[in-house]
């Protein structure tokens, strides 16, 4: 086994990227002491070079951290777990090249008018769903006006006012102002192309999804496995000529505890698995390093983790009882005690070295000062009463330290907490309907800011009722404005003045509490292969690891290697 170079790497970004869509989950650390938890955070990879040509073939366990709760992308929650088997089962109208850049993968082009409010999609010939039908624009249109009607989805298509078929394999989308970089969105969960016959068999078809992906859906236990088999009418095949995919089946099981995970893996009950665990990364590490297992990490340039804030719930309806708690968070000792040192300390939803970082506002993001914090929840109190927060988070022993060490710090400067573990789906809806007060969370792993559009709009807090995809409820309209001045820009420069202005918004707002980026790791058996690369339909190389949404890794090129 060769180890890779520790190294960042950061992408060459352009006027689009990647959208975080949907992406959300719980997040967390916990474990001992380790002396392996250094200020080491760039990627590591501790990968097997093949020893022969490639074996088509084969079986694969992938242990995934949650189990979702179904296969339409139009209605159903898909944290990482459910991208990782979506991407499985459907294919995207845009994917990801390795610079970052948004580009054609079920469709053949995007074109645009001169203001970018109408783009044509025109579609690759001879694809077909795995029920025989024929992928038509007329499927794309059905897809697209189903999120428009989506409580769920349809905030993060809102500019688009109609779909229209051009012709069989032509479909033009027109909307309501300037969008550069809306191929983005098509590589989002949004590009998930559905056959019309899911749709047409509602529950059952959530159940029993279809699509024209690289495995075709067998079998969903749920809270047991999810199996897929070959799609042996896949339309990609590899530049040697062989038909993709390579692996025959493909079994997914929910694990949520990443321990276990790392000791399924060890048993040989598991040949793949995901995690943002420090402890579990530190353990693949060690196994790696004794030629006992593999493991791909992103560098943490994806996710960031963080205290999400309702800010319409009292008492996080004060901008001062936020900043009360950002000032009582103690980032650094946060990531050193409860993240091993693996992870860099977040002041924003950018990482350091990211061509979208503003340094001028991380500076105004609070820094740790527990005196200032006593001063500031004292006068609130004076005037309003003891302030009481109710922190949640997801049943796993990484949240409950987490969690618990965060307590103890607003606890310190006089903040009652209390705590709230909730399972990870109705975590979610408690999160879209706003049944929360403060959750421990992870999100934002757009490459490109626009992914981020979404979450932050003000049109999406919804302060009167139903569902919101700003889960903070953020009711800030320079921040809107920033972000709309961003999303119209057509120059990096005109784009990059105007989110550094909603990084500002952000840090001023303190609709979060930031505590540090999320370092991903894809951890495997020794037989596996071709891990986190990818290869384009025109030959070029893929995104890689994340495809898009950070934790989840391609499947399509992955194969087994036998002893």
């Amino acid at each position: 086994m060769t180890r890779g170079s520790r190294r960042r790497s950061w992408f060459t970004f352009v006027a689009v990227g990647v959208l975080c869509a949907l992406t959300v989950a719980a997040c967390g650390g916990e474990g001992d002491d380790d002396d392996n938890g250094s200020s080491d955070t760039s990627a590591n990879e501790q990968l097997i070079e093949p020893a022969g040509e490639v074996t088509p073939g084969g079986s694969l366990i992938f242990a995934v951290e949650a189990e979702t709760d179904g296969w339409d992308p139009t209605i159903n929650r898909w944290a990482v777990s459910g991208h990782q088997i979506g991407q499985a089962i459907f294919d995207q109208l845009a994917t990801f090249n390795e610079d970052g850049e948004a580009v054609p993968y079920l469709a053949e082009s995007f074109d645009h008018n001169d203001d970018y409010t109408e783009w044509t999609i025109t579609l690759r010939d001879g694809i077909t769903f795995h029920d025989g039908t024929d992928l038509t624009a007329a499927a794309v249109k059905e897809n697209l006006e189903r999120h428009m009607a989506s409580p769920l989805t349809a905030p993060a298509v809102r500019p688009i006012e109609s779909v229209d078929q051009v012709d069989e394999l032509t479909a033009q989308v027109n909307l309501s102002s300037s969008w550069a970089a809306f191929p983005v969105v098509l590589a989002s969960q949004i590009g998930y192309v559905v056959a019309p016959s899911e749709f047409a068999a509602g529950e059952d078809g959530r159940r029993n999804p279809v699509g024209t992906g690289p495995f075709r859906f067998a079998e969903w236990v749920p809270d047991n496995h999810l199996t897929v088999e070959k799609n042996e009418d896949y339309w990609r095949q590899d530049s040697e000529g062989r038909q993709l995919p390579y692996l025959n089946e493909v079994e997914f099981q929910p694990i949520t505890e990443s321990q276990q995970r790392v000791s399924s893996l060890q048993a040989g009950d598991i040949s793949m698995f995901h995690t943002t665990d420090p402890d579990s990364i530190l353990a693949v590490r060690e196994l790696a390093d004794s030629d006992e297992a593999q493991i791909k990490e992103d560098g943490a340039v994806g996710e960031e983790s963080f205290i999400m804030l309702n800010n319409q719930s009292p008492p996080l309806d004060n901008p001062d009882v936020r900043r009360a708690l950002a000032l009582a968070t103690d980032r650094e000792s946060y990531a050193q005690v409860i993240d091993k040192g693996i992870r860099p300390v977040a002041q924003s939803p950018f990482i350091d070295g990211s061509p979208w970082y503003s340094q001028e506002a991380a500076d105004a993001y609070p820094d740790f000062d527990q005196e200032a914090a006593k001063a500031l929840v004292e006068e609130i109190e004076a005037e309003n009463g003891p302030i009481k927060i109710t922190l949640g988070l997801t049943p796993s022993n990484t949240n409950r330290e987490a969690t618990q060490f965060l307590g103890e710090l607003w606890k310190a400067a006089g903040i009652e907490v209390t705590f709230k573990e909730t399972e990870q789906a109705q975590f979610i809806s408690d999160a879209l309907t706003g049944d929360y007060q403060a959750n421990l969370w992870r999100q934002f792993g757009a490459t490109d800011p626009d992914g981020e559009y979404v979450w932050w709009d003000i049109k999406n807090a919804n302060p009167d009722a139903g569902l919101a995809l700003n889960f903070a409820r953020i009711e800030d309209q320079a921040l809107t404005d920033a972000m709309d001045e961003g999303r119209a820009g057509s120059t990096f420069d005109e784009r990059k003045a105007a989110y550094d202005e909603a990084q500002m918004r952000l840090n001023e707002v303190i609709p979060y509490v930031w505590l540090d980026h999320t370092l991903w790791a894809i951890a495997a058996d020794t037989s596996v292969r071709n891990i986190g690369t990818t290869t384009l339909p025109d030959g070029g190389a893929g995104f890689g690891f994340g495809t898009g949404f950070a934790g989840a890794i391609q499947l399509t090129e992955v194969w087994m290697e036998s002893d």
